[in-house]
């Protein structure tokens, strides 16, 4: 009956208006902490081909598997003041914004260390504007597979305002989403009061459920 009763990774996307569950099992997949550390090597590779989204803790599971997945260390910081969106195209019409976090809270974030070769979508500051970490990051392998990491625990800061139910946010998903799947999603919603989106495929057509 609510968004509140789904695990996070679905309210995520539900309340974003992202597609989730697919049938024919090939797209993106988002990786939570608790659950990067059943993922066997031979899975992960398939799963970067998919395109995979890790959150921090994820990313660190997977680290000290050495499990390559975008960085090189991730460790845990205060909670952020703000975060800035960069000239990456991914941030849509946000790009070289900026969302202030009043409701961040400690023990959810995390300072993650880029490898050479990732992109830095968005960054975390303090309260005296110095930057804490990236925020969102993305990184190709060199078999072509493709990883975003998020510099927070997914399922301990779900209900962040600031930080998962913005527009900027909103925006940014969707568009990384298409990138790390390497195609654009079956559809999206633009406003904020989607609850949940659902698509299943059939024989040359896609059903979606809307709830809002």
């Amino acid at each position: 009956n609510s968004t509140h009763d789904c695990p996070p990774p679905l309210r995520l996307c539900a309340r974003l208006g992202i597609p989730v569950g697919d049938t024919n099992g090939d797209g993106p997949m988002l990786l939570l902490g608790r659950e990067a550390a059943e993922v066997k090597a031979a899975e992960l590779a398939v799963w970067r081909q998919r395109g995979l989204v890790l959150d921090a803790p994820a990313a660190a599971s997977l680290l000290r598997r050495n499990l390559a997945c975008g960085v090189t260390a991730v460790e845990s910081i205060s909670a952020p003041n703000s975060e800035r969106f960069g000239p990456d195209p991914l941030n849509g019409p946000y790009a070289g914004g900026a969302v202030a976090m009043w409701s961040a809270a400690n023990k959810r974030y995390h300072r993650l260390q880029p490898l050479p070769d990732a992109e830095i979508l968005s960054t975390f500051h303090d309260a005296a504007g110095t930057p804490c970490s990236p925020a969102v990051l993305r990184w190709q392998d060199a078999a072509g597979g493709r990883v975003a990491v998020l510099g927070w625990d997914l399922a301990a800061a779900i209900d962040e305002c600031q930080l998962h139910w913005s527009h900027a946010r909103r925006h940014q998903l969707h568009r990384l989403l298409a990138w790390v799947g390497r195609r654009p999603l079956p559809c999206t919603v633009d406003a904020p009061n989607v609850q949940v989106i659902v698509r299943r495929r059939t024989d040359g057509g896609i059903v979606v459920g809307v709830l809002n």
